[in-house]
């Protein structure tokens, strides 16, 4: 399969699961991707990617919207998530929005070591940073005299905030152990093959 990986991930922090595409016999082309991260790149895309760097030298995210039926989002761990849902959730909400428009299915495959496998599993994960985010300013704040912060978010708020997501812009959240994460995305790509815009009506 030649799979397109978007050229905004940070580099260096995907190398496993890369090396492990590559492995199973994938190629793998970096190029802007307008939702998640990664996508099949069908003979479709790729003539029109072929042609846009002939005659433009470059492609965009806009030139893809429409023709991805399955897109994977993958996140590094549990708090990469928690970031989006709750302190960037308007650029979040935003592109599962522009996904479900598009008519693309939109997947976020969650990479954890927390024994989190599915929804049902999420009171498993301890917010240990985020806890010790909060003791750390509060602790500052009440020397100053300044308010006490917000607590961090329950995971049962969590769980709803992703299943309201669900229900409204139908984005899917999967979990997995990172050395799982490469065939997942492979069989998630390969499983989105017949959808479109119609399976979403």
């Amino acid at each position: 399969m030649v799979i397109g990986v978007d050229k905004g991930q940070k580099a260096g922090k995907h190398i496993m699961k890369h090396n492990m595409l590559i492995d199973g016999g994938n190629e793998l082309r970096y190029l802007p991707i307008p939702y998640g991260d990664y996508i099949e790149m069908t003979p479709e895309i790729i003539n029109l990617v072929t042609g846009l760097m002939e005659t433009k030298g470059k492609t965009t995210k806009e030139d893809l919207v429409g023709l991805i039926p399955v897109s994977v989002d993958t996140k590094r761990n549990i708090e990469e998530l928690y970031g989006d849902l709750i302190g960037d959730h308007g650029r979040f909400r935003n592109e599962c929005t522009w996904a479900q428009e598009s008519g693309c299915r939109l997947i976020i495959l969650v990479e954890n070591t927390d024994g989190v496998t599915c929804l049902e599993d999420f009171h498993k994960w301890k917010n240990e940073q985020g806890y010790k985010r909060y003791a750390s300013i509060r602790h500052r704040n009440f020397k100053k005299g300044w308010p006490a912060p917000r607590p961090p978010v329950p995971n049962a708020s969590l769980v709803r905030s992703m299943r309201t997501m669900h229900e409204k812009y139908g984005v899917e959240f999967l979990f997995c152990k990172p050395e799982e994460t490469a065939a997942m995305i492979e069989k998630l790509l390969e499983g989105g093959r017949n959808h479109g815009k119609k399976a979403d009506a």
